[in-house]
């Protein structure tokens, strides 16, 4: 099925022409954005940060008694029967439906319905929404070849701004996932540090032979180069 299939970045490219700046919907759809913006970075184009709507976290808030809400799962608390087989398409057009029928039971807020989808991820407020805001936030771009050039191996990394400024240094089991975390939006140690990811303009690396050597390293180098972010993310509470 996928032996003369386009190759990853000319999918993504027709991707987000067909989608611009639209709301994206689907099923645990952190998984499937993480899989994407780890394409997008490899080939140096953008992540996708548009607004995003998952339908289970809202099966999560609409069907509080349902356990594992799988899609299958959803759909059949629902009245909604599944496709017989497990593919892309039938379960696009399936999350659509209990997308609908999840609408359908939505409550009111303050006495008022909840009429735009702006209102509705308010209500819906999660981690996804928090990560999509903050992969929208990064203006930078990185130079050709940056995430392809990291190893997947143990070290330390560096950020810094267009001027050589430190922003940031921190440690990795692997240098490559670790970044593509970053820019992605999906590494929980940039939820404080708004502003790092925008000014960063070169990430450097030093491999290591283990991530102990990583966490050695990265505590030197913290001390010695108090970087501007690392030093914020430690003086704050929590």
């Amino acid at each position: 099925m996928v032996e003369e299939a386009p190759t990853a970045d000319v999918a993504l490219a027709e991707v987000r022409a067909a989608i611009g700046d639209r709301v994206l919907v689907g099923h645990n759809l952190g998984s499937d954005l993480t899989y994407l913006n780890y394409e997008a970075l490899w080939h140096d184009l953008s992540p996708f940060g548009n607004p995003a709507l998952d339908t289970e976290t809202l099966a999560q808030r609409l069907l509080p008694d349902l356990r594992r809400p799988s899609l299958t799962r959803v759909a059949a608390a629902l009245g909604l029967t599944p496709p017989r087989r497990h593919r892309a398409l039938p379960d696009a057009r399936l999350t659509a439906a209990v997308l609908l029928a999840l609408l359908r039971r939505l409550p009111p807020v303050d006495g008022e319905e909840i009429g735009t989808v702006s209102a509705l991820l308010d209500w819906l407020s999660g981690p996804l929404g928090e990560r999509q805001a903050r992969v929208r936030r990064v203006a930078s771009h990185l130079p050709p070849g940056t995430v392809r050039s990291l190893p997947d191996a143990p070290g330390v990394y560096t950020f810094r701004d267009a001027g050589g400024e430190v922003l940031y240094v921190g440690k990795a089991g692997s240098l490559r996932q670790r970044v593509m975390q970053h820019f992605s939006g999906t590494a929980r140690a940039l939820r404080r540090h708004d502003g790092l990811l925008e000014r960063t303009a070169a990430v450097e690396h030093e491999v290591v032979g283990c991530e102990l050597d990583a966490l050695l390293l990265e505590s030197a180098r913290i001390r010695s180069l108090r970087p501007l972010y690392n030093v914020q993310a430690r003086s704050q509470p929590g």
